[in-house]
């Protein structure tokens, strides 16, 4: 697409009152739609130039500037951190309610934290980082995100390997998140048998939440009638040292 081509869609974005989705992916031609704003219809982005694609400050600013009238409620932006320093998306991220970042890698780790500041109101959160990554970093991402991602209901991350280090920091870290009740982390199982007692931990808050979210009574058996006092006790914490804990785990394919 030549560049008088690339301006003219630009500005049909902008003049467009209904888009609701947009996904530009691995398209260096469209930039940061060149100073042009993306419609305040628009509830869905996603913006991924892709592994090897260097985006410039200018292509940033662009970007800022095409979505900081929008009320997104989802972003997926591998830029996030260098897009969240641009004060012109400042009233975009302050709303945002999902966000998925990829390709984050050392250079990238500490914009994003920072980063984390920006967006307030998020509920759902998806990393995606390389192995690289220090347990200090970790430990700092899930303090930030316990000191401003309140609202926070979802986390997930994925690595190419997460150390046994690092996944305690994760499953130490959520319990400071007083809202999450969904956690995916991509580790190795041969890591996960070494670190039950954080798993456990972290597990009993989010059910509990979870079930609290449940309208009315969280149960229908035809017996007993009232099973919420059964309820309680199963999921209390138990002095019993016979009581025992089992892990399912499945292979997909």
């Amino acid at each position: 697409m030549d560049h008088d081509a690339v301006i003219a869609f630009c500005e049909a974005l902008q003049a467009s009152t209904t888009l609701q989705e947009l996904t530009i992916s691995d398209v260096p031609s469209f930039g940061g739609f060149h100073g042009r704003t993306l419609p305040v219809s628009l509830k869905r982005f996603e913006w991924n130039m892709g592994d090897d694609e260097v985006v410039d400050d200018a292509t940033l600013t662009d970007l800022a500037t095409a979505v900081g009238p929008t009320q997104l409620q989802h972003l997926l932006c591998n830029g996030f951190g260098s897009l969240a320093t641009r004060p012109a998306a400042a009233p975009m991220l302050s709303q945002l309610q999902s966000l998925v970042v990829y390709q984050i890698d050392p250079d990238t780790m500490e914009a994003l934290i920072a980063g984390v500041a920006s967006v307030p109101a998020l509920t759902s959160l998806e990393l995606a980082m390389n192995d690289e990554s220090s347990t200090r970093t970790i430990e700092h991402l899930m303090a930030s995100l316990a000191t401003t991602c309140v609202h926070l209901q979802t986390l997930h991350i994925s690595a190419d390997a997460l150390t046994r280090e690092r996944l305690v920091l994760v499953l130490s870290g959520v319990l400071e998140l007083p809202q999450l009740t969904s956690l995916h982390v991509s580790v190795c199982l041969f890591e996960v048998v070494h670190v039950l007692p954080e798993l456990v931990a972290a597990e009993l808050p989010l059910v509990l939440r979870a079930l609290a979210r449940v309208p009315d009574v969280p149960f229908v058996l035809q017996k007993p009638s009232r099973v919420d006092a059964f309820v309680g006790n199963a999921l209390a914490p138990r002095s019993d040292p016979q009581h025992q804990c089992r892990l399912d785990t499945g292979i997909y394919r």
